[in-house]
Formats: C-alpha cells, structure tokens, sequence
C-alpha cells in the first residue's frame, strides 16, 4: 500500500481514501482548495480587536455578543480569517483557584 501524501500546514492527508460522500471530506486537507484571492476575511476593530458585527439582531450574535465589538467608534480593519484568534474572556484563570 503506498503512504499517503500528508499538508506540512495541517498535517492531514492530501487526498480522501475510501468513505462515503460526505465522510470522505471530513479528515482531508482542504489547505489548498481555495486559492489565495477567495480566502475568507473578516472586519475587526482596531481598538479592541473584536469582531464587528455586520448585521445587528440575529440570536446568533446575541448569544456571541461578549466576542463583538461594542466600542463607540469602531476603526475597521480587515483581516483575513486563516489563523486568526480573537482575545478571550479575562474573567477566570485557571491559576486563579482558592483553595478551600
């Protein structure tokens, strides 16, 4: 049986062995799938470096309010969405137990 060819970026296989239609899509590499000028991009701000939201009112964004922008002007800035991780919640931190 000859090795597969594994992405250096992703380190999952090239191509898909056998499986069904849509399980044979779930464990490949999709790195290259998408050239360059079609990747995916986001607007965050500046400030707070959030997300800002593009539509208001879907229950979607009300649940994920706290990963949104709320600053009174935000300076947009678009970046790409590959790679990108936006700041966490700061209120809890695991060296932050008392002991009881």
């Amino acid at each position: 049986m000859s090795e597969k060819e594994t992405c250096p970026k992703c380190k999952k296989q090239k191509s898909g062995g056998v499986g069904g239609f849509v399980t044979q899509f779930i464990d490949i590499c999709t790195c290259d799938t998408a050239p360059p000028s079609q990747e995916e991009t986001i607007v965050v701000c500046a400030r707070c470096a959030k997300r800002i939201p593009t539509r208001a009112g879907s229950i979607t964004q009300w649940v994920f309010k706290e990963g949104t922008c709320s600053c009174d002007r935000p300076e947009p800035v678009e970046r790409v969405n590959d790679n990108y991780h936006q700041p966490v919640f700061e209120g809890y931190r695991s060296g932050d137990d008392e002991e009881v």
